[in-house]
């Protein structure tokens, strides 16, 4: 038998086996451990799951290799898998000081959910091109782009603020990989608005939620990562231009095509009135009167936070026969 390293999770040797995260297992949101898939003799012999073990654990066997099963041999030590960014040697968990500067960049009244991202292992800085940045990715390390501490755009792209880093799959969505039980999916555009996602998230309570990032409206999701949507409620943060409309379009057909239960979209347009075009501009402009938390509350009403007393809003959704009929490209 023989694997394709690229797709398993956390791979490394341990007693004479390779171990790393069960890809069956994983379909499933178990095994977060990673530690459930085994293959005996340094990754040269025989391979299973130790919780899906014996004749009734052929079926699941059959399933590891349909996900991973691939033409090259295996090798004792897993190679650097391609599509991994090249990361900054001082890579590392954001201060308590950076934790408040970056707060304060992105207009948040704390840093509650930028504590929680990191906790996640979704946020991290770094020193990158002689200067401070943060950074987000994921466990599995296939994505990740940098910003400035400063806020500051990058002249070397042009005045562009967001640097995907060398060797990164720019179609990896970030987080899908961390969903785990959770039923209901965010999926933000960009890292700033990702960040939004984690504030909203540590401020109303909604521990049902995973926020996912698409680093780009541009972007298709890499068809690895499509499974970690099925049978999801997905609510997708499109921003309010054409391009993340567009995204967002081609996102939900993505989603639905890979068996989630029902797709809705935020529509930031409505709420800003012109008036910016994310959802980190959508937290700035509380209406008067009203205040930053109740209003908070109100954006993160479609993740079940309560809606604010001053009114409702009617959450859009797609069918899947609308996504059919109604959207071209």
């Amino acid at each position: 038998m023989s694997f394709d390293l690229d797709r398993l999770e956390k791979p490394r040797l341990h007693g004479g086996k390779l171990i790393a995260r069960c890809p069956a297992c994983a379909e499933m949101g178990a095994d977060k451990s990673c530690e459930h898939l085994f293959i005996a003799d340094e990754g040269r012999g025989a391979f299973g799951c130790i919780v899906n073990s014996g004749p009734a654990g052929d079926a699941h066997r059959r399933r590891i290799f349909e996900l991973v099963g691939a033409s090259a041999s295996i090798s004792p030590v897993p190679p650097r898998p391609t599509g991994r960014p090249m990361m900054p040697q001082d890579l590392a968990e954001p201060t308590v000081d950076e934790l408040d500067a970056l707060a304060r960049l992105r207009h948040l009244p704390d840093a509650r959910g930028l504590l929680a991202a990191v906790t996640a292992g979704h946020l991290f800085t770094a020193t990158f091109k002689s200067v401070r940045v943060w950074i987000v990715m994921d466990s599995t390390r296939r994505n990740a782009q940098a910003r400035r501490m400063d806020g500051e755009p990058w002249r070397e792209l042009d005045g562009a603020k967001a640097w995907t880093l060398r060797g990164s799959a720019a179609s990896w969505p970030v987080g899908c990989v961390d969903i785990g039980d959770r039923p209901r999916v965010l999926v933000a555009e960009g890292a700033p608005d990702f960040l939004c996602l984690w504030h909203l998230i540590a401020t109303t309570g909604a521990t049902d939620c995973a926020p996912v990032a698409m680093l780009g409206a541009g972007q298709t999701i890499h068809p690895d990562a499509a499974r970690f949507f099925r049978g999801r409620d997905v609510t997708i943060y499109p921003h309010a231009d054409v391009a993340g409309q567009r995204g967002r379009d081609v996102w939900a057909r993505q989603f639905y095509a890979a068996g989630a239960k029902k797709v809705r979209a935020f529509d930031l347009a409505a709420r800003l009135n012109g008036r910016g075009k994310d959802l980190n501009d959508a937290l700035m402009q509380a209406p008067d009167g009203l205040c930053p938390t109740c209003w908070n509350r109100r954006i993160a009403a479609p993740i079940g936070g309560p809606t604010c007393p001053c009114g409702s809003y009617t959450w859009p959704s797609f069918t899947a026969e609308q996504l059919a009929n109604s959207f071209t490209r």
